[in-house]
């Protein structure tokens, strides 16, 4: 069996997309421009530095991306201190996985401190062995640094390791680092390539019912 579980954070275990999308919507605005969800789709699972090149690209005013992305998180923490919406299944995923004595660990391209805070809202702060951010790698997903970083503070191969994604970019971090990849697709990117993942589930309660499957090395 496997030893190690890692989850994304945005779009996996919260239904946070939304909340970007309107502190992005209203940022752009200040400036007289359109921001559709659309357009935000095709950020989704790019990372903070991406998306902050892009928005620096669409102002098109010498405003430092580094400036855009910082405003961005601060105001994204702020929100998500006080609204965090958990997905279904992800509280009976994570006591089953307990039960079974597997490591756990987060492995998120969002910020620390906002990855802290949307985890003391789920009451999950002290759940998970390892929490990694986008500050504390190098290169952000889809390069493979944060699950290769993830499962060396797990003390765990990478091929004893299993990660949980909800976009292409996240999912192919985690094959490149040599990982099973169980993918449960974002609603809202409207992506269907997940070619090279595990299994594929609609939801997390379907993920823990098939866990013995999952964690299977036979």
């Amino acid at each position: 069996m496997l030893m190690a579980v890692i989850f994304d954070l945005d779009g996996l275990m919260i239904n946070s997309e939304r909340n970007s999308f309107y502190i992005w919507r209203d940022y752009l605005s200040d400036f007289g421009l359109e921001f559709t969800y659309e357009e935000y789709q095709k950020l989704i699972g790019q990372g903070s530095t991406f998306t902050a090149a892009y928005m620096q690209e669409r102002i098109g005013i010498s405003i430092p991306a580094q400036q855009i992305m910082d405003e961005h998180w601060d105001q994204l923490t702020e929100y998500i201190a006080e609204h965090v919406d958990p997905f279904p299944g992800l509280y009976d995923l994570i006591e089953e996985l307990e039960k079974l004595c597997l490591l756990l660990g987060v492995a998120s391209n969002s910020r620390k401190n906002y990855v802290e805070q949307a985890l003391i809202g789920l009451k999950l702060q002290d759940t998970f062995q390892c929490v990694l951010s986008a500050e504390q790698v190098v290169r952000s997903k889809p390069a493979p640094d944060i699950y290769l970083q993830a499962a060396t503070c797990l003390g765990v191969s990478t091929s004893l390791c299993l990660a949980l994604e909800d976009s292409p970019p996240g999912m192919k971090s985690a094959l490149a680092a040599g990982m099973r990849c169980v993918v449960v697709p974002n609603l809202d990117l409207h992506v269907n390539n997940f070619d090279g993942a595990f299994a594929r589930f609609d939801n997390l309660v379907q993920v823990h019912r098939n866990l013995d499957h999952i964690l299977s090395l036979e």
